[in-house]
């Protein structure tokens, strides 16, 4: 029997965990230069998480949170069983990552938010509503006493 085409669930998840996994390769923040007495711009020397490209720090969280979700889908289309709990599980651990260096780097002046952790929560709250709403969709059909599995 030839494989069924991908769940709008199951679509949304991949779009969701590519746009974290390409938030967290990204930038998340950069150093605004600050100008001192005489004129001249200088930029502080400290290491701020989040300041290069590529998969270190919080963005491992990020990746096991897209792990998640997508071995979630997997064993969920597999097993016959809702996705819900492994998607919200994923988007909780994505969404503690980026809005907790957000709000970080919010609190100091030299530094600015880039792309990759505006990505990464877009990613998170995709999954975040994707797993709601499969969650809800599987109450209500219980509740009817419909099929509940994710090929409906």
């Amino acid at each position: 029997m030839p494989p069924s085409l991908p769940s709008r669930t199951e679509a949304g998840t991949l779009v969701a965990v590519t746009l974290a996994v390409v938030g967290a390769w990204r930038p998340w923040v950069r150093k605004i230069p600050v100008r001192t007495a005489d004129g001249s711009l200088v930029s502080t020397s400290e290491l701020v998480q989040g300041l290069r490209a590529g998969i270190h720090g919080l963005d491992m969280f990020v990746v096991f949170g897209a792990l998640v979700a997508v071995l979630g889908t997997l064993i969920a289309r597999r097993y016959d069983v809702s996705p819900a709990p492994f998607l919200v599980a994923a988007s909780v651990l994505i969404l503690w990552a980026a809005s907790t260096m957000l709000a970080e780097y919010r609190s100091v002046e030299r530094y600015e938010p880039e792309l990759g952790v505006y990505l990464t929560l877009a990613g998170g709250l995709v999954l975040l509503v994707l797993g709601v709403a499969r969650g809800v969709k599987v109450a209500v059909r219980r509740r009817r006493g419909e099929r509940t599995g994710p090929a409906t």
